[in-house]
């Protein structure tokens, strides 16, 4: 902690009166030292009328951490007079300089003061003091009072062109991909009721596979059987006509499958052919209709797939053929299928 020595001289005239000081502060290193000299003459213009020099005081300001001293000493008579502060956080030199002024003129100014030398029409000691503290107090009041904020006058809109967006219309869906295929099939299917009477099947199919995922097409086919009774023989036809839809499995290289639903209208002759004279023959003819689930594992070798279809399905509506004294021939019911299927694909030409 240091200390700084402050040297203050007045000067009396009759017409003028003004103060010289000169400031020295070593430890107060934060401290704007000309400004505090130039605000401590102007807060104690007012009142320097008010005495003559009687001696030359000496304030000392020391500086450590957040506070400052203040102490005034008269030389000829060592009376002081001291003051500790606070450092504020803004305005130091401000608030030191009215600190010293009061402290100055509050304590020194009946000793510097001589009522017989005062300049006629000058303030006397208490209207000194009064005029500094008004002073100090206007000024500490102008210092905490926020500044008025200034009025700033709102910018005058710019006209602005509004352009609408270019509007873009929807990008149209691709249409989706088709491919038309044409088979041809051969298999048998074998009835799961009675005798598990067999029949030979051949078959068109003509499809459209929709994004190489969706098959849906039209198949025509007939079947044929024939089986042994005592009496004669017996012989089934049967005309198909079907619709189907079938799911299209992704491509695992050339392989691939398709999972499907078939539902058909079935023309149904069933024939005896009596093994003798003595045994009246017969036709029956009827309408009956199916229903199948199939999965056709597939092979690609180029435009030409090559497929098995497995299916199980059932015959409804379809009459028995009738043997007297021998077990009927059952053609409905429950069956099982399996067949070749060799189709083109004309696309892939």
């Amino acid at each position: 902690m240091g200390a700084a020595l402050v040297l203050a001289a007045w000067t009396i005239a009759p017409s003028t009166a003004r103060a010289d000081l000169t400031i020295a502060a070593p430890s107060c290193s934060e401290v704007d030292l000309a400004e505090v000299q130039r605000l401590l003459e102007v807060e104690l213009a007012d009142v320097t009328l008010a005495w003559r020099e009687a001696s030359t005081p000496v304030v000392l300001l020391g500086c450590t951490g957040d506070r400052v001293r203040i102490e005034i000493t008269d030389p000829i008579t060592d009376k002081s007079v001291a003051r500790t502060l606070v450092w504020p956080s803004v305005d130091r030199e401000r608030v030191l300089a009215l600190a010293i002024a009061q402290l100055f003129l509050t304590s020194w100014l009946e000793l510097l003061i001589d009522g017989d030398a005062a300049v006629e029409g000058a303030p006397g000691a208490e209207e000194a003091e009064r005029m500094a503290r008004g002073a100090m107090e206007d000024a500490q009041q102008a210092q905490t009072s926020p500044p008025p904020e200034p009025v700033v006058e709102a910018p005058r809109p710019e006209p602005v062109d509004v352009v609408a967006p270019p509007v873009t219309p929807p990008a149209e869906a691709p249409a989706p991909r088709t491919d038309a295929e044409i088979s041809l099939e051969g298999g048998t299917r074998m009835r799961l009721d009675g005798e598990t009477l067999a029949t030979a099947s051949a078959g068109l199919r003509g499809a459209m596979v929709i994004d190489d995922a969706i098959v849906v097409g039209l198949r025509l086919a007939t079947e044929f059987a024939r089986t042994s009774r005592m009496r004669g023989d017996i012989d089934v036809y049967a005309a198909t006509l079907g619709i189907g839809a079938a799911w299209r499995t992704p491509n695992l290289g050339p392989l691939f499958a398709d999972l499907g639903v078939w539902v058909a209208g079935d023309l149904l002759v069933l024939e005896g052919r009596p093994a003798s004279l003595e045994v009246e023959g017969g036709t029956t003819i009827a309408i009956a209709a199916e229903a199948q689930v199939e999965v056709a594992p597939s092979l690609r070798v180029g435009p030409v797939v090559i497929s098995v279809p497995l299916g199980l399905g059932v015959l409804a509506f379809a009459p028995d053929g009738e043997v007297t004294d021998e077990p009927p021939v059952i053609v409905g019911g429950p069956f099982f299928a399996a067949a070749l299927r060799v189709a083109i694909t004309p696309s892939q030409f």
